[in-house]
């Protein structure tokens, strides 16, 4: 058992502080129902919880449940939900809890039997100290805030990006990374709690000003820009908003605070190995770690999609400008344009559907340009983008790891054992029934992917549905409220 405090804002006037205590493994019946207090989050609350369930990385129960409509079992009012998509769907017996996940802060209702941690909450006396200070890295970097396998640091003095990023430097450190979910939530608590307003991370373009990339030489794996962000055509750096904890690209000479950020691990090599080959004739190998392939029958995107997913691939994503000039000289004597898998997920903000980092632009002057169109194409004549509706009928472009083959010249691998069988003997060979099962099980496969393919573009019409692939922070938005409907999920309305 791990015991945290955060201070939690309740209103604009009236601050209470909170212990937060998260049980591992247990059932229901101990679960925040039986507390003096219930973990409702709100804005800021919630963005805490993210980053607490994230350190622990388990489903943890809420103290909500379905008692005709969702409620706090405390019987304090329902002012926020965060459900995750096609959330509540309810249940055979409307025994239902609310449990949260720490990969995407997301909630889900769940019989209440099920057996998941749980976190409580209790009002602390004010007059108190407070005996739960942040936890500190060890030296040399002791004034350092630990949270997971990071350390970090955030300073009220003001700086351009280039001198805070000197700073962190010169501490054996650089302007922080954000990796997920949780580690973006935390962040974001943190200079909230400091007082840190709108700080310099490491995210810029200065290398490439179509390409950012973290300081410290990590991945861009995850992303959270802010709506129409990033709208930066020139040389720009990343800054952390206070008022919602998006991300907004701007000059780097502008003053700001920062946070430094230590991490004692190896920096993963950004792209896959160039060695490999594709998976066959049908693919066209572009020289780096994958192989493209492209798709000249008019489909939606979400026929195409789902036509990637059934090669086991995803349509593309483009990660620098390089990439997206060897796909063009591919694509200039096509007739049509081609889909990627760039989506809108929420109020304007677009994502990878393979889940990459949304590191690098290409829009067309103007793009984009409606949350209508909520796809994307690319001309085959430019590689430009442009948002377009996704129903529209365009070629497409599937994208796949190269695949790894073992040496053959290699002894290693075991001869495999030979046996033989006697007629009717059975267990030799397949007969009626396991062919049937196969077959089964592959059309059961298709169908699958089939509704993946058709649901992503689905879910991604939801405008007010923030997608999983970023902190999309309809949930952390301090103007917005969730509705609770049984019969309308993910109800997210502005306020």
């Amino acid at each position: 058992m791990k015991d945290y405090a955060a201070k939690l804002t309740v209103s604009e006037k009236i601050e209470q502080v909170v212990a937060v205590e998260v049980h591992r493994d247990q059932g229901p019946e101990e679960s925040p129902k039986h507390s003096e207090g219930t973990v409702q989050p709100v804005s800021e609350d919630h963005a805490y919880l993210t980053a607490l369930v994230g350190v622990e990385q388990q489903e943890v129960w809420l103290g909500m449940q379905y008692m005709g409509e969702f409620i706090w079992v405390d019987q304090t009012s329902v002012s926020y939900t965060n459900w995750a998509s096609g959330e509540p769907n309810g249940g055979p017996d409307w025994n239902l809890c609310v449990d949260v996940s720490p990969a995407t802060g997301r909630w889900n209702d769940v019989s209440c039997s099920d057996l998941y941690g749980y976190v409580c909450m209790m009002k602390q006396d004010p007059s108190l100290d407070d005996h739960h200070p942040p936890p500190a890295c060890t030296t040399p970097y002791d004034q350092y805030i630990a949270y997971n396998d990071g350390c970090y640091r955030p300073s009220n003095v003001t700086k351009s990006w280039q001198e805070a990023e000197s700073t962190c430097v010169n501490e054996g450190a650089h302007l922080a990374s954000v990796h997920d979910l949780a580690e973006d939530a935390f962040m974001w608590v943190l200079a909230q709690e400091i007082s840190v307003d709108d700080a310099w991370i490491g995210f810029n373009n200065l290398q490439e000003e179509q390409v950012y990339r973290w300081s410290d030489g990590w991945p861009a794996m995850y992303s959270n820009w802010d709506n129409g962000q990033p709208n930066a055509s020139v040389s720009a750096c990343v800054r952390v908003k206070s008022a919602n904890g998006r991300w907004s690209a701007e000059s780097c000479d502008g003053v700001r605070p920062f946070i430094c950020k230590f991490y004692n691990g190896t920096v993963p090599t950004p792209d896959p190995p160039l060695t490999g080959r594709c998976p066959d004739s049908r693919w066209l190998d572009l020289g780096g770690g994958y192989c493209y392939l492209f798709i000249k029958d008019l489909k939606s995107w979400s026929d195409a999609n789902m036509g990637c997913l059934q090669e086991a691939a995803n349509l593309a994503s483009v990660h620098s400008e390089e990439e997206m000039k060897l796909i063009t000289m591919a694509t200039k004597n096509m007739q049509f344009p081609l889909w990627i898998g760039l989506v809108q997920k929420s109020h304007g903000d677009f994502g990878w559907s393979d889940g990459t980092g949304f590191d690098f632009t290409n829009w067309q002057d103007g793009q984009p340009s409606s949350e209508e169109e909520q796809c994307t194409e690319v001309s085959q004549t430019s590689g430009l983008w442009n948002d377009g509706i996704c129903s529209n009928l365009r070629y497409s472009i599937c994208k796949i790891l190269k695949i790894q083959d073992h040496d053959p010249t290699s002894n290693n691998n075991p001869t495999p054992a030979v046996t033989t069988h006697s007629p009717g003997r059975g267990g030799g060979g397949l007969g009626a029934g396991g062919v049937a099962g196969i077959v089964i099980a592959v059309l059961f496969l298709v169908a699958v992917v089939s509704f993946v393919g058709y649901s992503f573009v689905q879910k991604s019409k939801k405008v007010q549905q923030p997608g999983i692939l970023s902190f999309s922070n309809t949930l952390y938005s301090a103007d917005e409220r969730g509705q609770v409907n049984m019969n309308i999920t993910n109800g997210i309305s502005e306020a």
